[in-house]
């Protein structure tokens, strides 16, 4: 279990749509150096939340607290990578900066150490039209990283990829999260991915989500692991007010 300090605190989050409330009471924190798995059915507003961490929604109530503890704040992995069609792939890594003013040398110097850190040292002139899905995944995470934020966000990062792409890029997020050491949030609706990268998972369930069960997993069994996240999932979907599966913290076994 993670014991460092808490770098994000999201209290009583709440948003809707007219008088649909998709999501909250949502509360929880993240640790600086955790990687926290978001899963959930579809639909239940994992997205929502991610975009109201990151400041691009604005909730209905509650509140989002950022220590700025180890980094310079928020960064965001977009699904669909969100690269500029027109900018190669180093500019696009620049652009975060460019846009906080750093100057130009610094900039071309911070974006080409990110993309080597992602292995795409020797693609910085090529534009996101000439890359592959994998490829384009790797700049937007340069772009990510460069800033080099106290929280990573990931929207379904590996979503659009084919199987061994993703298990290739679940390598090398394994490696990177590790190597950032900085707190990630991943929303993903592969519980095998969840399993695999995440230290630990927050569930979302109801018809307004909640976070229904906040679990840190074990090393071990991951197929067994898996099945109680199933099992947790089918059980709160849709289900108006439903409390918590667990107690906070609890840890995932078999």
């Amino acid at each position: 279990m993670s014991g460092g300090r808490c770098v994000l605190r999201a209290a009583a989050l709440s948003h809707g749509f007219g008088a649909r409330r998709i999501l909250g009471p949502c509360s929880f924190e993240l640790r600086d150096a955790e990687v926290v798995a978001l899963v959930g059915p579809s639909g239940v507003g994992k997205t929502t939340l991610l975009r109201i961490l990151a400041g691009l929604i604005r909730p209905d109530g509650g509140t989002v607290t950022l220590s700025g503890h180890g980094g310079q704040g928020i960064a965001m992995v977009f699904q669909d990578y969100a690269l500029f069609p027109w900018r190669n792939a180093q500019r696009n890594v620049e652009y975060p900066l460019q846009i906080g003013g750093i100057g130009r040398a610094a900039r071309r110097e911070l974006a080409r150490a990110a993309l080597a850190q992602v292995g795409l040292a020797a693609s910085a002139d090529l534009y996101p039209a000439q890359l592959s899905g994998g490829m384009r995944q790797r700049v937007a995470l340069a772009r990510a990283i460069v800033t080099r934020p106290a929280v990573m966000l990931l929207d379904e990062p590996l979503a659009a990829l084919d199987q061994a792409t993703r298990r290739q890029l679940q390598d090398h997020l394994s490696g990177l999260f590790a190597q950032l050491g900085c707190a990630v949030v991943l929303v993903t609706h592969d519980l095998h991915e969840a399993v695999r990268l995440a230290d630990r998972v927050l569930v979302l369930g109801g018809s307004s989500a909640t976070v229904v069960a906040d679990l840190y997993l074990e090393s071990g069994n991951s197929a067994a692991q898996v099945m109680l996240l199933q099992k947790l999932m089918a059980q709160h979907a849709g289900r108006e007010g439903a409390g918590p599966a667990c107690a906070p913290g609890a840890s995932l076994t078999a």
